[in-house]
This record gives C-alpha cells, structure tokens and sequence, in this order.
C-alpha cells in the first residue's frame, strides 16, 4: 500500500527559477500568503532528490524508476512537487516528465518550457513571455493566459484554450483535437494530422491553418475585408461567412468548384490561410 510522506523544503534556500525532471506532479500556484514548497512521495519508493543552487531549485525523480514498486492500494503514488509562490513571480519553470501532471496557476514568469510523455499540462491565469508545452499522451489546457510566444503540442491530446492572448502561437497535434475561445493572436499557425480544429476569437496579422483529416470552423471577431483569404478543400466544403458552398454552383453566385476546390478572395492586410485535405471549412466574421 502506497505510504505518503511529505518533505518541506522551504528552508532549503531561496530560489526564483525551478527545474524538474522525472515522473512527478508538478504544481506551482501564486498564493497572498507565505509561500510554502515541499514533495510528497512514496516512502516505498524512495524521496525525490532536490538542490538549491545560484537560484535554482532542481527537484530529479528519475532515479525512481529504476526499480519496481506494485502498489495494492487505490491511493495515488505519484510523487508531488508543490510550490507556493507569494509574490506570484518566478524567471524559468523547466519540467521534463516520463509522466506526471503539470498545474501552474496565478504566476508571472519569463520562461516555461514542460514536456511530458504521459500527463495533462494545466495553466491557469499565467503571464509567460516565452512558453513551451509538449506531451505525448496527455492533454494542454490553457485558461487565461498571456504570452509573447505560444508553442503547444500533443501527439495524443487535445488542446484546448480559453481567453488566450499571444502574439505568436504554434499548436499541433497528431490526434486529438484542437479548440479555443475568445483567442486573441497577432500570428497563429496551426496544424493537425487528425482531429477538428475550431477556433473563435481576434485574429490578426497571419493565420495558417492545416489539417489532414477533420473539420476547420474560424470564428473571428474582426470584419472580413480586414482579410485575405486562400482556403483549399481537398476533399470537403468551404463555407465562407455563412454556410457552406454548393460546388455545383457557378462562380457567379458565389459557389464554387467541388474536389479540389480553392478560395482566394479579399485584399486586406490580415491574412487566413486555411488547407484541409479531407474535411470541410467555416470561416465566420464579426461579432
């Protein structure tokens, strides 16, 4: 049975920036009150390792697989690294993980940078110049969050975001889903081999959106002679600013051609680049 015992680190030195790698939780959540940090783990396991230097608190948890440990209990033994951070300001959060969950909340930062193999990535109101978040199995979900640069990707997970502000921002997937509201991005490029991308916020300067199999609905907020678009369906629909084409339609009445088909239309200076080789695309505009 899993036997939980819990470390406090929090004489073990002052630190700004923490770097972690190994299977282990990762919780760091902005607190009013004095911070606390410590790790919880498994006694039958063994303790997490962990160091404070020139700024840094290094918390190492690979060591930890090397044996085996079958826990007959329905207890979680995962181990747990949390901090409390009272000044909500931290410089760099590194966390490479074989598996465990990544919670970062109510925080500044200049740097993130997480990948897991097998665990969800969470952030909740965050200020991040530069964030980076990869998972294999696990999902990102992303909730009010400001950054100068966004990049997300799962290989099997979705995506999902909400009240995202970024200037530029690269999503990918391999097989899950990807969808947002109220986004608001000066650059955005998206790509997906399987899985619906829908999307719904201000998008500015160049969205590039491609997508192998699925469907691809963009709701912006901006008008549409504020646009250039070029969206191409292999093997679908386009339905730009309300429904869907019927290829079999002439050009005149603003359908177009089936298989294969492509719209280029408009002159604005924001520019909507959607590709989609088996699915259909909805491109909304205004409020």
């Amino acid at each position: 049975h899993a036997d939980m015992e819990y470390i406090d680190i929090s004489d073990a030195g002052a630190f700004d920036s923490v770097s972690v790698k190994g299977g282990i939780d990762v919780t760091v959540a902005g607190s009013t009150e004095t911070g606390s940090r410590g790790i919880s783990y498994d006694k039958n396991v063994g303790a997490p390792e962990y160091s404070v230097k020139d700024g840094v608190l290094t918390v190492d948890a690979s060591m930890l697989n090397d044996g085996v440990v079958v826990n007959l209990s329905s207890d979680d033994d995962t181990p747990e690294l949390v901090i409390s951070v009272p000044d909500e300001t931290m410089k760099k959060l590194d966390v490479t993980s074989d598996y465990g969950d990544v919670d970062v909340s109510r925080v500044k930062l200049d740097e993130m940078t997480v990948s897991t193999e097998d665990g969800d990535i969470d952030l909740q109101d965050v200020d991040c110049s530069s964030v980076t978040l990869t998972t294999e199995y696990g999902d990102v979900d992303l909730e009010r969050v400001t950054s100068d640069k966004l990049t997300a990707g799962t290989q099997d997970g979705d995506i999902d975001m909400s009240n995202v502000t970024c200037s530029g921002t690269v999503l990918t997937s391999e097989y899950g889903d990807i969808e947002g509201e109220n986004i608001k991005s000066s650059g955005l490029s998206v790509k997906s081999q399987q899985g619906d991308v829908a999307l719904q916020g201000e998008f500015s300067g160049t969205t590039d959106v491609y997508l192998a199999c699925g469907d691809v609905e963009l709701r912006t907020s901006m008008a549409r002679d504020l646009y250039t678009i070029d969206a191409q369906a292999k093997s679908g629909e386009i339905g730009i600013g309300s429904g869907h084409h019927d290829w079999d339609e002439d050009d005149r009445h603003g359908q177009y051609e089936s298989h294969g088909g492509r719209i280029s239309t408009g002159s604005g200076q924001n520019i909507l680049k959607i590709v989609n080789d088996l699915g259909d695309i909805d491109i909304s505009f205004g409020k």
